[in-house]
């Protein structure tokens, strides 16, 4: 099945397979949980959507029924996928269900990162994905719990008037490499020659500073009793302090994990002492233009396609 709808969308909606109507008429979304998603796209919107889904071909049971599709089949159809979002170049992209957002970032739970959005690279082409619960979960649920699926429908309409709204005013979406995100941090492992030495010169110059931060992480309650743990030393320059951002204020790290932001934004390699004396080399170059984080917006869990959201 070919993708339909407008050649430069804004808004490239992306779906987990065709069901049986969408089978037959050769176009996505057109079945009940496609009438569930398409009755709430605004109408000055309708034109300026592109619709696909991560399998093109309908994924069926023995007995002809709709089933998830396999590993296999999601593969053979990615390259056209990805071929499709970069030559489209969408602001957007409205993820539904849980395979898509497997799809999308190798993330599982569906339910946890519904309402949230985060700047994804889609075969080249960078842009911010939203997911959300898939139509046909929602409509799975009005046979089991009746209740559930009104608040369902509920959250689904609200997660879709909210990005439809934010879609002309986002951001640029900036995908974060290691590199970045490793920017401006010295990481000591042990492992190489001098790291002893290059630790024992950053403690005694942190030590001459007014202002300095200390973390030690472990992977137990009782740190003492397992061999692994992080410390982390985060200095300020204490002739200009960087200002707290809004303590309301949530960033997306690299790897995707959200987090409060950091109480201050300097880091070690960025500061200097009252003196003007600069920290020992331990952190990495940061890439021209690059930004550590980006916002994201507010999460709360609800559902997926599937009987089973996640």
């Amino acid at each position: 099945m070919e993708p339909t709808g407008a050649k430069r969308p804004k808004v490239y909606v992306l779906g987990e397979a065709p069901g049986r109507i969408e089978d037959e008429e050769n176009e996505q979304f057109v079945g009940a949980s496609g009438e569930l998603l398409r009755t709430r796209v605004p109408r000055e919107w309708r034109d300026k959507i592109r619709w696909n889904n991560v399998v093109r071909t309908r994924p069926r049971d023995k007995e002809g029924r709709n089933r998830e599709p396999t590993d296999v089949e999601i593969a053979c159809c990615r390259k056209s996928v990805e071929s499709d979002i970069a030559a489209s170049k969408p602001l957007a992209i409205f993820g539904f269900g849980a395979v898509t957002l497997k799809w999308v970032a190798e993330r599982d739970g569906i339910t946890l990162w519904r309402g949230r959005r985060f700047p994804v690279n889609v075969g080249g082409h960078e842009c911010w994905y939203y997911p959300m619960l898939h139509p046909a979960y929602i409509l799975h649920q009005e046979g089991e719990k009746r209740g559930y699926a009104e608040q369902l429908k509920e959250v689904f309409a609200l997660d879709l008037k909210r990005a439809f709204a934010e879609v002309d005013s986002l951001p640029e979406a900036v995908v974060h490499t290691r590199e970045v995100a490793e920017h401006g941090i010295g990481i000591v492992t042990g492992k190489k020659s001098g790291d002893l030495e290059r630790l024992a010169k950053l403690l005694v110059w942190a030590k001459k500073l007014k202002v300095k931060g200390f973390d030690w992480e472990t992977n137990a309650l009782r740190p003492y009793a397992v061999p692994g743990f992080t410390r982390g030393l985060t200095t300020v320059e204490s002739a200009s302090p960087v200002s707290p951002p809004s303590r309301n204020r949530r960033t997306v790290d690299a790897y995707g994990t959200t987090a409060s932001a950091p109480r201050f934004s300097a880091i070690p390699s960025r500061c200097v002492s009252g003196t003007g004396s600069s920290p020992p080399d331990v952190s990495n170059g940061r890439p021209n233009g690059s930004r550590r984080c980006m916002p994201a917006t507010a999460e709360r869990p609800a559902g997926g396609r599937s009987s089973t959201p996640s």
